[in-house]
């Protein structure tokens, strides 16, 4: 119970529930829907090599170079997983939006 906490926490649960919430609601292609299950999920793994890493520089001695560089990498890494997923998901939600276009001209106006 302890490695789900860890790989996904209760922020990132409501944060996953309420982007599929969003993508039904908008009717977003099925396919950028699994493409954002599979972004949760290696967040999920990214979570949980950072934290093995964290845990393993933890071992190490506190001014080592090793200990430093594993902290950084993994924070880097795990940063740029957050960003593609939420750069993703703001691509997704803007193409949406584009698709049903509120200034369309459309004929059948007032012809009734």
């Amino acid at each position: 119970m302890e490695l789900w906490r860890i790989a996904v926490p209760r922020q990132e649960q409501v944060f996953f529930g309420i982007c599929l919430l969003v993508h039904w609601l908008i009717s977003a292609a099925s396919l950028s829907g699994y493409i954002i299950v599979v972004l949760f999920l290696i967040v999920a793994v990214g979570r949980l090599v950072r934290h093995a890493a964290t845990l393993f520089a933890s071992r190490l001695p506190r001014r080592s170079q090793l200990r430093h560089y594993i902290v950084l990498c993994t924070s880097v890494a795990f940063f740029f997983l957050l960003a593609v997923r939420g750069c993703y998901l703001a691509a997704v939600i803007v193409d949406v939006g584009f698709h049903s276009d509120p200034f369309e001209a459309r004929g059948d106006i007032g012809q009734h």
